[in-house]
């Protein structure tokens, strides 16, 4: 997965690639693919798209034109837990609204589904855990203490990338690299992310850098919530 902030056509274009490669042979994951749908939302000053596709991303092209103007993305390609819960409706990213705003939200990881859907009131037969984890921040107005609180529900990792649109009509975009338990199949970087600078903002996992070493090598800091940039909307 990766988000940008920027106003970079070409960017989003290189890390859309990136991101295809990474999800058809996923090098730090055991050579794994992510081929359970994909999705994105793109925000500029006075439109937004989003996109989710229960196809695999290696199999898609990006389906909007892009323009060089100012420019809030995420993009996410999914690796189901469970099979049962695939199609263009569960994938990333997710989108909620309330008082506060609306709220779209792509994480890498799990995080404890029984837990939160117990504490969320929710059946959680048919719901992904991701969304319980964006259902269960929509509960608080300050959204570095809904991500404190939410860090105790991680199993593996709560990497997550959230863009927040409020009511006076501004955006920002926020990463969180957070880990509690790797995976004996992920090799020791696979919940990294990184970021680069160049042509706007870019924050991505550890694979896009693999597959694009133009990109750089630049670990974002580590389990903070930290806000990548901010736009005014029309």
């Amino acid at each position: 997965m990766f988000a940008y902030y920027g106003s970079s056509s070409s960017k989003i274009e290189e890390l859309f690639n990136c991101l295809k490669k990474s999800a058809e042979k996923d090098v730090y994951f055991g050579n794994a693919t992510h081929p359970d749908g994909w999705g994105f939302v793109i925000l500029t000053k006075d439109q937004i798209f989003h996109y989710r596709s229960a196809n695999p991303i290696f199999t898609e092209n990006l389906p909007i034109k892009l323009d060089d103007e100012e420019t809030m993305a995420i993009f996410h390609a999914r690796q189901a837990t469970d099979k049962n819960l695939v199609g263009s409706q569960f994938s990333h990213p997710y989108s909620e609204a309330n008082e506060n705003g609306l709220f779209f939200f792509a994480h890498n990881g799990s995080v404890d589904k029984e837990k939160l859907s117990q504490d969320l009131l929710i059946n959680s037969d048919m719901v992904v855990d991701s969304e319980l984890a964006l259902k269960f921040l929509l509960r608080y107005s300050n959204i570095y203490n809904g991500i404190n609180d939410l860090k105790n529900y991680t199993r593996s990792s709560l990497n997550s990338f959230i863009i927040r649109i409020s009511r006076e009509k501004e955006a920002e975009l926020f990463y969180l690299n957070y880990v509690r338990n790797r995976s004996e199949k992920a090799s020791s970087n696979y919940y990294d992310l990184y970021i680069d600078t160049k042509d706007g903002i870019s924050v991505f996992s550890s694979t896009l850098s693999y597959y694009c070493n133009d990109l750089g090598q630049n670990k974002v800091k580590y389990g903070e919530l930290t806000p990548i940039g901010k736009m005014k909307l029309i």
